[in-house]
C-alpha cells in the first residue's frame, strides 16, 4: 500500500494548490503507475471481485493465524480506494471505473466493527498499537462511508475497540503481552484523527489528554512511548491532529471547530492552508461566538459549516482578499438562518 499511500499525497499537494502544472506533471504520472500496478497485481476471487493476495496490515496478525502476510487487509482496499477516486475525480476513464468495480468490499464482523481483514476466514485481533484498517478516516469521511450509515458505525465501532485497549493501558499502567502503556505515539495520532474524522469530539478530547501529558521532554523532544524512546513523530502529529479538530475542508466546503475536544471552550488559530486553495488566517472561538478570517487563491463560493448544528453560509471570496466570517453561537438552532440554503457544490477539477 505503500505506493497509493504516497500518491496520496501527490493529489493532497492539487487540492491544497490548484497548482495544475503540478497535477499533470507529477501526480497524475504517479497515479497512473501506482493504478495499474493494481490492475496486474489484483487476482480473481471465487466470487468475481478481486483478492489482495498476499495482504498486510502493518506489525498485526489475526487472532487465529500467526503469519502477518494474508488477504484483504482493510487498510490495502481503503487505499487502492481512495487511490482511484482521486484519479476518476481528475482522469475520469473506463479502465479505472472498471478497476474501482472490482475492488473488495469492507466487511463488518459479528461484533459490529469493521473487520481488519476483509475475509470471514480471519479473526480480528484488536489489541494492538497500530489502526491501520481505518485507513479511510486518516483525512476525512470519504463518500463511501458519510453514505453509508451501516459502515460508517463499523468504523465507529473498531475505533472505539482501539480506544478501549488504549484506555485500559493507562489506567493499568501496561498494555498486552506486557508492553508499556500508550506505546507506539503514532498508533495513538492515527486514533485521533481518525476520531476527528468521525466528528466524536468526546474521544478527541481523550487523545489529546495522552498526547499532551505522556511524551514530552522539556526541550520539546517527543517519544515513542510515554517518556520513553526518542521520537519525533509527535512532533508532526500532535499539531495535525490538533488543526483537524478545529478546521476541515475539501474544495467548496470548510468545516469550523468539527471536533472540538471538550478541553478547548476557548482558543484560537493561525496560519492554516487548506484543501480548495483556502488560507484560514486566523480562527478564534469561545462559548458564544465563532470568528474566522479566510483567504483565498481564486475567486470561488465556499459553504462554510459551523458546529453546533447551526445551519452552513454560503461565503463568495475574492482572490487575495481577506474575508471575516462570524457565527453567534448564543442564537438557538431553530432561529438560525443560513445564507445558503442548499449545499455549495465543490468546483469541477480538471
Amino acid at each position: 500500500a505503500g505506493t497509493g499511500w504516497a500518491a496520496h499525497f501527490y493529489y493532497e499537494y492539487y487540492l491544497h494548490t490548484g497548482d495544475r502544472a503540478f497535477l499533470e506533471q507529477r501526480a497524475l504520472p504517479f497515479m497512473r503507475e501506482a493504478a495499474q500496478f493494481y490492475e496486474d497485481f489484483l487476482v480473481s476471487g471465487p466470487e468475481g471481485a478481486s483478492v489482495f493476495s498476499p495482504s498486510y496490515s502493518p506489525e498485526n496478525n489475526p487472532a487465529n493465524e500467526e503469519s502477518q502476510a494474508c488477504i484483504n487487509a482493510a487498510m490495502d482496499i481503503g487505499v487502492a480506494r481512495e487511490l482511484l477516486r482521486n484519479l476518476i475525480a481528475c482522469d475520469d476513464q473506463p479502465r479505472w471505473r472498471a478497476l474501482q468495480a472490482r475492488l473488495p468490499e469492507y466487511l463488518i464482523g459479528p461484533d459490529g466493527a469493521l473487520k481488519e481483514w476483509a475475509t470471514p476466514r480471519l479473526a480480528d485481533r484488536h489489541e494492538h498499537r497500530h489502526c491501520s484498517h481505518l485507513y479511510a478516516l486518516y483525512d476525512g469521511l470519504p463518500d463511501e462511508l458519510a453514505t453509508n450509515a451501516a459502515l460508517r458505525r463499523a468504523f465507529g465501532v473498531a475505533l472505539s475497540k482501539r480506544l478501549d485497549v488504549r484506555r485500559r493501558e493507562f489506567r493499568a499502567g501496561g498494555g498486552p503481552d506486557g508492553r508499556p502503556p500508550g506505546e507506539m505515539v503514532f498508533g495513538i495520532v492515527f486514533e485521533g484523527l481518525s476520531a476527528a474524522s468521525l466528528r466524536d469530539a468526546p474521544a478527541c478530547g481523550e487523545v489529546l489528554d495522552w498526547l499532551a501529558r505522556h511524551y514530552w521532554q522539556p526541550n520539546l523532544v517527543t517519544t515513542h512511548n510515554p517518556d520513553r524512546l526518542f521520537n519525533t513523530d509527535l512532533c508532526g502529529g500532535f499539531p495535525a491532529f490538533v488543526i483537524r479538530t478545529l478546521v476541515d475542508a475539501q474544495p467548496g466546503w470548510l468545516a469550523l471547530l468539527p471536533a472540538l475536544p471538550p478541553q478547548l471552550p476557548t482558543g484560537a488559530l493561525e496560519g492554516v492552508r487548506c484543501r480548495g486553495q483556502i488560507g484560514v488566517r486566523r480562527l478564534a472561538w469561545s462559548p458564544t461566538l465563532i470568528e474566522a478570517t479566510l483567504r483565498s487563491d481564486v475567486d470561488q463560493t465556499v459553504e462554510v459549516r459551523p458546529p453546533d448544528g447551526h445551519a452552513p453560509r454560503a461565503v463568495h471570496l475574492l482572490a487575495g482578499q481577506e474575508t471575516r466570517v462570524v457565527f453567534d453561537r448564543t442564537i438557538p438552532l431553530d432561529q438560525a438562518v443560513s445564507s445558503a440554503p442548499h449545499p455549495v457544490a465543490a468546483p469541477s477539477l480538471p
